[in-house]
């Protein structure tokens, strides 16, 4: 039987084994005159809260849209006009182009306190993940398998960085992405491709929790890798 007792004591391991870049240990950071080993692991706490109020907003716009792109195919009841569609998906992208953002910041800001703390080396534009994830203490550490996440091309956060690109290099991508997540198809504009669009937003939505999940994962795993190293 399960009690409230050990309800507790479950909760209070689960915690103890959830590692993060900002809050370990003095003595992990490198002794070492003007490493920025702590001054990125506090950037990343700073951003990685941001983050989740950024998500919170997003999925308050994205119930938002969706509900403004029902609206359209509705016969009766509240219908609303094409303007306030607009800027209800408006506001949609612009809060998922801020997350993409913030993802991708958190993406470099990982590589560049890894490089500090890891004592790795590099300098300048030469602190890329390229030149970080084929380091052999990233290897040895198992810390690839955390960054790679970032590429692979199944993982949603790859998604979400070109999503990013799409979204902030607008001209160059115009041709194959739409901004406001219209269906890209030939079919006409009638009740499917509606549901369609509505599909499109909840996915993106679905898309930055998911992607929130796995930067959670990740922080608490390559903390613990590099605790591990620095301890063993």
């Amino acid at each position: 039987m399960t009690t409230k007792k050990n309800k507790l004591k479950a909760i209070k391991k689960s915690h103890d084994t959830e590692y993060h870049y900002w809050d370990m240990s003095s003595k992990i950071y490198p002794k070492v005159k003007n490493n920025k080993a702590k001054i990125y692991a506090d950037e990343l706490r700073r951003i990685s809260h941001s983050l989740r109020f950024n998500e919170k907003l997003l999925q308050y716009s994205a119930q938002i849209a969706i509900f403004n792109i029902k609206c359209a195919t509705q016969k009766s009841g509240y219908i609303s006009s094409p303007q306030e569609a607009f800027e209800a998906l408006e506001d949609f992208v612009y809060h998922y182009e801020n997350f993409c953002y913030r993802v991708f910041t958190i993406r470099e800001k990982l590589i560049h306190f890894l490089n500090e703390v890891m004592l790795i080396g590099f300098t300048g534009y030469d602190v890329k993940i390229k030149n970080i994830i084929i380091q052999p203490l990233i290897k040895e550490t198992s810390i690839i398998k955390e960054l790679e996440k970032f590429s692979d091309n199944k993982c949603i956060l790859s998604k979400v960085i070109k999503d990013r690109n799409a979204l902030t290099h607008r001209l160059y991508y115009g041709k194959d992405f739409d901004h406001l997540l219209r269906p890209q198809t030939n079919s006409p504009i009638d009740s499917k491709w509606f549901l369609s669009w509505k599909r499109q937003v909840s996915s993106h939505a679905k898309r930055a929790t998911d992607s929130q999940k796995i930067l959670e994962e990740i922080n608490h795993q390559i903390s613990k890798k590099i605790i591990n190293y620095k301890t063993k």
